[in-house]
């Protein structure tokens, strides 16, 4: 809604361009690394053994693809049929 405006101070001989470029994709790695740690401290495994663990997560993934199937199969079915012209 509103624009983002920043202020970034830096002593590099490069374009203006190329220094806000660099910047942005630093703190979009930045992110993602915190995303990461944020992901493995929630993460709660249940049970005490690894091979029990794996087990669940396998579960899950395979749970979290067959629903991703299921969506993708009543998306793609309410795409008009293609006509050989």
């Amino acid at each position: 809604m509103f624009p983002r405006i920043g202020l970034i101070i830096a002593n590099l001989e490069t374009p203006s361009r190329k220094v806000v470029r660099f910047y942005n994709k630093r703190g979009a790695a930045e992110q993602w690394i915190e995303e990461g740690k944020q992901a493995v401290k929630t993460t709660r495994l249940s049970c005490q053994q690894f091979r029990s663990n794996e087990v669940r997560l396998w579960l899950n993934a395979i749970a979290a693809i067959i629903f991703a199937l299921d969506d993708y199969g009543r998306w793609a079915s309410r795409l008009p049929e293609a006509s050989n012209a």
